[in-house]
């Protein structure tokens, strides 16, 4: 099995146990992942690339975060989030199918009356896949 390999595992454990904090908490940057696994820096990169890509941390500005679950208001993603992208009254709905009639009507009177109380309604879709609903929720969190 490969260093990198291994590494990704035992983080990977460490995150799902919250070894390394809770989610929205900060991540290791690479170079101190790197000195901290004592790997090279491209090893660290290589790391971090698998763990985004299983969704166990995510990159917003230049800081990494655990992704775990979801995140409580005082943890440095919320502060991230409220500091680069704004306090919006934001309500956000999962849609699995679309083109269903009875979510359609339902949206729309519920974006309606959102909007007369200064909200906004994002809705998102995921092609149904696991893949596509953890990118669809992971959009929420970027918003």
């Amino acid at each position: 099995m490969s260093t990198v390999k291994k590494i990704t595992e035992k983080l990977e454990n460490d995150i799902k146990s919250r070894k390394l904090g809770k989610s929205g908490e900060l991540f290791y940057s690479i170079r101190a992942l790197a000195k901290e696994e004592g790997i090279s820096y491209v090893s660290a990169q290589k790391v971090t690339a698998e763990l985004r890509r299983k969704g166990l941390i995510m990159l917003c500005g230049n800081h990494q975060y655990i992704t775990c679950g979801p995140y409580e208001k005082d943890t440095p993603i919320a502060e991230y989030l409220v500091r680069y992208k704004g306090v919006k009254k934001r309500i956000g709905m999962y849609i699995n199918k679309l083109t269903n009639e009875f979510f359609t009507s339902i949206t729309e009177y519920l974006a309606s009356e959102l909007e007369k109380r200064d909200y906004e309604l994002v809705i998102l879709t995921g092609n149904g896949s696991f893949e596509g609903e953890k990118s669809a929720l992971d959009s929420f969190v970027l918003m």
